[in-house]
């Protein structure tokens, strides 16, 4: 999306706003005093960035080598029972940590990414505007599909991936189940059409990437 890394200088890297929270501030073996001191009132706009992160090359430069040490760091963080508490979304939160402690606020837009349909935080005010026009050019960067998406007859997550295709198996072609009416034109209410866009969106671009790793890389 050239029109959104348009919008990316050095010094001022942008993020896709995601409501992991603010523990990661209190991991006292793996941050130090920069993390802790950061206020609540900052943490969602400038810290708590995920993907599509977009960077200047010269920061990217600055902050990879620490990203990487700390997100093995993070992988390990324990609470007082002794439970790994660090390993879920490890990969965002080694990044918040990285950049507290190279002073990099990020600019954290709702724009860039859309995953839970209930939640008005991201943008999904953009699909809401499209009045089911399947030619609107929509100004969403990143479909996170680490939901579940239900239609009244038709369920679709992630897990039906690793369920329901044989990646290796180049003979086969990739099918996936769709849904039986086309929801998105039908639903009424604003979750059922944001779960139903989800699916008619997600579904056709998972079968063109898996029929060129079928073509390209199996083969």
């Amino acid at each position: 999306r050239a029109s959104l890394m348009d919008e990316v200088t050095e010094g001022k890297p942008r993020g896709a706003f995601y409501n992991y929270g603010g523990e990661w501030r209190t991991w006292s073996d793996v941050c130090d005093g920069k993390c802790a001191a950061i206020p609540n009132d900052e943490l969602k706009p400038k810290w708590n960035p995920g993907p599509p992160y977009m960077l200047h090359v010269n920061d990217w430069l600055k902050m990879l080598p620490l990203w990487i040490k700390k997100t093995p760091e993070v992988r390990r963080v324990k609470n007082d029972k002794g439970i790994r508490r660090g390993s879920q979304s490890a990969g965002m939160t080694s990044y918040s940590i990285a950049i507290a402690y190279l002073d990099m606020p990020h600019i954290v837009e709702p724009k860039y990414m859309i995953t839970m349909i209930w939640h008005d935080g991201e943008g999904w005010q953009w699909v809401d505007k499209t009045n089911k026009n399947p030619d609107a050019i929509l100004d969403v960067a990143t479909l996170h599909y680490c939901q579940s998406y239900d239609t009244p007859d038709y369920t679709w997550g992630k897990m039906h991936i690793r369920r329901e295709i044989d990646f290796m198996d180049c003979e086969k072609p990739v099918e996936f189940p769709a849904p039986k009416v086309d929801y998105w034109q039908n639903a009424t209410e604003y979750k059922e059409v944001r779960a139903a866009w989800m699916i008619t969106h997600i579904v056709p671009n998972i079968v063109e990437s898996l029929e060129h790793y079928k073509d390209i890389d199996v083969k």
